[in-house]
């Protein structure tokens, strides 16, 4: 976009720089607009783009154009080519603007002398004689101002907060505060007692909103919360309500979850005018989920390999569907198969033999894929032989498996582990840490979770569907249940103990990933960390502290001891209590006498 100022090109663009959107400002150098632009608060000039620029935001882009607009002006009145949002229209506004209609336009932009670095908001602007053409106008949360030419009125607008001044309807753009009110009525007196009230309490309810909020929380199975906010805030109601109680400390109200109560709150302060935001569930079915059919998903996955390979897939999924395989599992072996498909062709399948099979998967290794890929490969074609069709002369035990690694899981230390827990500030993403590290479940098994999964006076979480579709308890730990008394009072989760966005929905796997990896990055870890590393951690510092391998595999859910096993590999208990044979040679003295020499 360019933009004349002073006779001269300006060029206002959107780069990238530093990571972020900036807007940058190039022009042929003149010291008159190189000092315009050092003006702005949150100017920066780039040596790598030869530019100056802002941050790429409205108000930055607004506040640059009412400073081009005002120089120009200042010197030829003349209209920028640049636009700006436009305003709502005239006829619809509130009607609260007082008896100074607009009988014409003003031609004069606000104006500071020179365009010197003044600090304008200390400045003390003189009391401005009110002019018949004088109109402010309140309209969707903005104060409209049209104003004749007064220098002084022009630098008073401007340290408003939030104003800009707008080039296509000539006025001013202000954020309609009781702050802003209460300044606009000390300089130009403009509405009466009345209508200034009125313009008063139209604010207060855009700033301070009347709001109820109804949740859920598992510290109290038996009671909902609410909270009652606003300028207009009624408690009187609640006094009147039976067995009620106020917790002061987090100014919320605790009453009994009874639907003749709830539907009495809720009547009450819809008919008061009140916004209800109602996230309490008495049953799992006032949660409704919308999810996709197995069909529906089916065809789904199928949209993923064309037409060519859609019959076969199609039998291979449906099998996995009656077999109640996991969705994730259904995806992975889909994928694995297709190749293996897309490899030999529909027509060969029958006619395989496991030395052209083994041939295969040697082609699949030579790609330097992991392990766990490969193991996934065989599964997948050994399901569709044993599973699909049945091949009984298809010998399934000679198809060749890699042979079994024994690799040790990542490790923090308890000081690590310590520093990620406390790198971060979002509550949410430190309570999912919490979650993770205190009771070592899966990721998914995280994301599982609901309000009714959590026993709090038994300090248990239920975990339901793990691996293997089993259930199992995991521990609820005491410095989990302290973050999140403060995570249910601020997020008010409504069944999901994480929910997305939308409220609805499980939060997304690949973010819990990236919260875990900015942790790591905060905590100055330069190894991998994710959620699983925080898994291992869990287990390890559980055997560390003394406690029983068979506890950790129920914890766990591990069907196999052998599994859990693995930890005592790399717990340090025992490791710290041995000492090595070189320690009984006393070599270290030798450098020590040395050193002194």
């Amino acid at each position: 976009m360019e933009i004349t100022l002073w006779n001269k090109k300006v060029t206002l663009s959107k780069v990238q720089h530093k990571e972020q959107n900036q807007l940058a400002i190039s022009f042929e150098y003149d010291p008159k607009i190189a000092e315009l632009i050092k003006s702005l608060p949150d100017r920066k000039y780039s040596k790598t783009l030869s530019c100056w620029y802002l941050p790429y935001t409205k108000d930055h882009y607004e506040e640059l154009l009412a400073l081009i607009d005002e120089a120009n002006n200042v010197e030829a009145f003349s209209k920028t080519t640049g636009t700006i949002d436009d305003t709502p229209s005239k006829d619809v506004h509130t009607g609260i603007s007082s008896d100074h209609d607009m009988t014409e336009k003003p031609s004069v932009l606000p104006y500071q002398s020179e365009l010197e670095a003044a600090d304008i908001r200390e400045s003390k602007p003189e009391k401005s004689k009110l002019s018949a053409k004088t109109s402010i106008v309140l309209n969707g949360g903005n104060f409209f101002i049209q104003t004749p030419f007064n220098p002084n009125d022009g630098n008073f607008l401007r340290s408003l907060d939030k104003s800009y001044w707008n080039t296509r309807y000539q006025n001013w753009v202000v954020k309609a505060t009781s702050q802003n009110l209460d300044k606009l009525q000390q300089r130009f007196s403009y509405w009466n007692q009345e209508n200034y009230l009125q313009c008063y309490t139209l604010i207060k309810e855009i700033e301070d909103p009347y709001v109820i909020e109804l949740f859920s929380s598992p510290e109290f199975p038996n009671h909902f919360l609410l909270r009652v906010k606003g300028s207009r805030a009624d408690y009187e109601f609640l006094k009147a309500l039976p067995q009620r109680d106020y917790q002061a400390a987090f100014k919320r109200w605790l009453i009994p979850k009874e639907k003749s109560l709830l539907d009495r709150v809720v009547a009450h302060y819809e008919g008061d005018g009140a916004r209800i935001i109602n996230k309490v569930t008495l049953h799992k079915s006032d949660f409704v989920i919308e999810t996709k059919s197995p069909e529906e998903r089916k065809e789904f996955l199928l949209t993923k390999f064309g037409p060519a390979l859609k019959p076969i897939l199609a039998v291979y999924i449906n099998s996995m569907i009656r077999m109640r395989y996991s969705w994730n599992t259904i995806k992975t072996y889909t994928g694995s198969f297709a190749g293996f498909v897309l490899h030999f062709g529909e027509e060969k399948l029958h006619l395989l033999t496991t030395s052209e099979v083994n041939d295969y998967l040697a082609t699949i290794a030579c790609k330097d894929v992991s392990e766990a890929l490969l193991h996934t490969h065989i599964n997948a074609i050994k399901y569709y032989y044993a599973k699909v069709i049945f091949r009984s002369d298809f010998k399934l035990e000679e198809v060749q498996r890699p042979k079994p690694s024994h690799t040790l899981p990542k490790l923090l230390t308890i000081q690590e582990v310590d520093r990620m827990l406390r790198s971060l500030d979002n509550l949410k993403h430190i309570t999912m840490l919490y979650a993770l590290y205190s009771s070592g479940i899966r990721l998914q098994e995280l994301l599982n979770i609901t309000i009714n999964d959590i026993f709090w006076e038994r300090n248990q979480i239920l975990v339901k569907g793990g691996k293997g579709k089993k259930d199992r308890m995991v521990m609820l730990s005491q410095v989990l249940k302290e973050v999140l008394v403060y995570y249910f009072d601020n997020y008010q989760p409504k069944y999901y103990l994480f929910e997305g966005q939308d409220g609805q929905s499980q939060y997304s796997a690949r973010s819990v990933q990236q919260v875990v990896k900015l942790a790591a990055n905060k905590a100055s870890i330069t190894r991998t960390v994710t959620p699983h590393v925080l898994r291992h951690c869990f287990a390890t510092h559980m055997l560390d502290n003394g406690t029983d391998v068979r506890y950790i595999q129920e914890l766990l859910g591990h069907k196999d001891i052998k599994t859990t096993l693995i930890y005592t590999h790399v717990t340090n208990t025992k490791i710290e209590s041995l000492k090595s044979p070189i320690d009984q040679l006393n070599l270290g003295n030798r450098f020590l006498k040395n050193a002194k020499e």
